[in-house]
């Protein structure tokens, strides 16, 4: 996995290092590393937001199709972007804030550019939001089924240390659309120990402390980005995150949250190879 100019914390670095060696155990889509480069710059063509591939797009040499509205989650502002797809060469519009074309949307810029290599896919666009100029690049691993991305996000040559996901924008739709649930809303953040692991996982190290936060819009942390549409409470109070299409192998497609009343008590943690993970809820004495 690249480092990407990440200043990663402990907790993230031991979490992908563990989680890794679990799924190399097993087939599994190809990871960041080794994606070709991009070459920002190339100039996108306009297209309706929210619109799906046209009969100008064409997919990748694995079959792989991405072109269309994409936004992204697990960062502060709504980013969003419409691709177009050639084979292995991706163009398009990126914008700082929202999809192209949406109401009063004036980030946006025709100049995104990248690659498809299997199932890396790398872009990069300038936008300008808020009135701040920045240079967004993003490194990603799209899912067999062309229906999500996750990887890493940055603006200029600051990168997040957090994951972050993308999921397709509804025809006629400018963001993702958040649905009503009885999730919370707000920030709130869990730190999880290892409690259990396959036997056969030798990267087992209990003494790591890692972190999920549940935020207005979803799940994000240590363990990938999830949309609020992508997890669900069960009627014993339970939180059922995913599953969700395999992306970066060492990252879950699906969480098992418990809980006792009030209080999450543990979080089971499964990969796209089936190994498992438990993880005790550590309490928070502030409560």
């Amino acid at each position: 996995m690249p480092d990407f100019g990440r200043s990663s914390a402990v907790a993230v670095i031991g979490l992908s290092a563990w989680l890794f060696g679990c799924a190399s155990l097993a087939a599994e889509p190809q990871g960041l590393a080794g994606a070709g480069g991009m070459s920002p710059g190339a100039s996108g063509t306009a297209s309706i937001a929210g619109s799906a591939s046209t009969a100008g797009d064409q997919a990748s040499e694995n079959g792989l199709m991405i072109a269309g509205s994409w936004a992204l989650f697990g960062f502060e502002d709504p980013v969003g972007v419409e691709l177009r797809q050639s084979g292995s060469s991706l163009n398009g519009i990126g914008c700082g804030v929202g999809t192209p074309h949406s109401p009063g949307s004036t980030s946006c810029a025709a100049d995104l550019s990248g690659t498809i290599t299997g199932n890396q896919v790398k872009f990069a666009f300038s936008s300008v939001a808020w009135g701040f100029p920045g240079h967004y690049i993003n490194e990603l691993v799209a899912s067999d089924d062309g229906k999500r991305m996750a990887g890493y996000f940055g603006i200029g040559t600051t990168v997040r240390k957090d994951w972050i996901a993308w999921l397709p924008v509804e025809p006629g739709q400018f963001w993702l659309s958040v649905p009503e649930n009885d999730l919370m809303r707000g920030s709130v953040r869990l730190d999880l120990k290892p409690a259990a692991a396959e036997a056969d996982e030798s990267g087992f190290d209990p003494s790591v402390v890692h972190s999920i936060h549940f935020v207005y819009d979803g799940l994000v942390g240590d363990f990938g980005a999830f949309f609020t549409s992508e997890i669900r409470r069960l009627e014993n109070g339970q939180v059922e995150v995913g599953p969700v299409p395999a992306t970066v192998p060492e990252l879950p497609v699906s969480l098992s949250i418990a809980s006792t009343g009030d209080v999450y008590t543990s979080v089971t943690a499964r990969l796209s190879n089936g190994h498992a993970f438990t993880f005790d809820v550590i309490p928070d004495v502030n409560q």
